[in-house]
């Protein structure tokens, strides 16, 4: 709880305002009933000529008088009184109470300290709530489609590696970033023995069954040049130039529809200097890219 003496002090004086108004309202009372009598006595003399009607017409002005000042008064004590509740708002905002359930991990404020409200401030505690943790995870354009709320998002962290934590994915942002071509994905995980801590990375796996899987091959394997979009497939020891049609971009691995196909070989690194027809050596090794073209590496054929 923070202390606040300039509003606490600002909170009596709103208070006693408040008070001052509300026996205004009082006093305004008392003198419309005592001018409505007093103008009842005089309009009943004047009805017997006893008075003029010139003064039953003044004490009927006086009452009428009385009855706006009992108005204004009121007026002015709901004025105070929401000064007093705007300022007790304001001391409420001296207990600070998060939310939600947690821990706090972070304390910029100490004991004496001055807090400075408005723009220039900073957070004075930073609580996160570890019972559930959220992971954000940017999806591949590739497989945005395939992302499902609600659908089984199993945990890995480096930390605990014989242990595997159950998430779901909460929620998307069902767009897809103009930078990164990749979706946003929020998985949330239970974490009711708290053994994870907020800030931990880790590696989420997601169950993504496409009728249509695309073929992935090396980033490498790849060639752009003047003749489009290509790579060296390596068939019986010849060079066959294929192109083809890229469909996502994996960082080191490229999703290709269309252009080769399943089990073919493909140079890994290929260069102009393979000409179509050519009769090459393969080199073939493993590749850890799944359904991928066969990764190899092929160089010139010696006589």
């Amino acid at each position: 709880m923070l202390e606040v003496p300039d509003i606490d002090q600002e909170l009596r004086q709103a208070r006693a305002s408040a008070a001052q108004s509300h026996a205004g309202i009082d006093q305004a009372t008392t003198q419309l009933a005592l001018a409505n009598t007093t103008t009842h006595r005089y309009s009943t003399l004047g009805q017997s000529g006893v008075v003029s009607q010139q003064e039953v017409d003044q004490f009927q002005a006086t009452s009428d008088v009385q009855k706006t000042n009992v108005t204004a008064s009121e007026a002015a004590f709901n004025s105070a009184q929401a000064n007093v509740h705007r300022l007790e708002d304001l001391k409420n905002f001296g207990t600070l109470t998060a939310p939600f359930d947690g821990v706090i991990t972070m304390r910029t404020a100490e004991v004496g300290q001055l807090v400075v409200s408005g723009a220039g401030g900073q957070p004075l505690f930073k609580v996160a709530e570890v019972d559930t943790l959220r992971v954000f995870i940017n999806v591949p354009q590739l497989h945005a489609s395939d992302v499902q709320v609600g659908m089984h998002a199993p945990i890995r962290v480096r930390e605990l590696r014989d242990r595997v934590f159950d998430g779901f994915v909460a929620r998307t942002s069902n767009e897809i970033d103009s930078m990164s071509r990749s979706l946003l994905t929020e998985v949330d995980i239970p974490n009711p023995d708290g053994v994870l801590l907020a800030g931990m990375y880790a590696r989420v796996k997601l169950d993504m069954q496409q009728a249509d899987r695309p073929l992935l091959v090396p980033a490498t394997a790849v060639l752009f040049d003047a003749q489009g979009t290509r790579v060296a497939a390596i068939k019986d020891g010849v060079v066959h130039w294929k192109t083809v049609e890229i469909e996502g971009d994996l960082g080191d691995r490229l999703a290709i529809a269309r252009g080769v196909a399943e089990n073919e070989t493909v140079a890994v690194m290929p260069s102009e200097q393979l000409a179509e027809g050519m009769r090459v050596v393969a080199d073939e090794g493993k590749t850890d890219a799944p359904n991928a073209s066969g990764d190899a590496k092929a160089a010139p054929k010696q006589p």
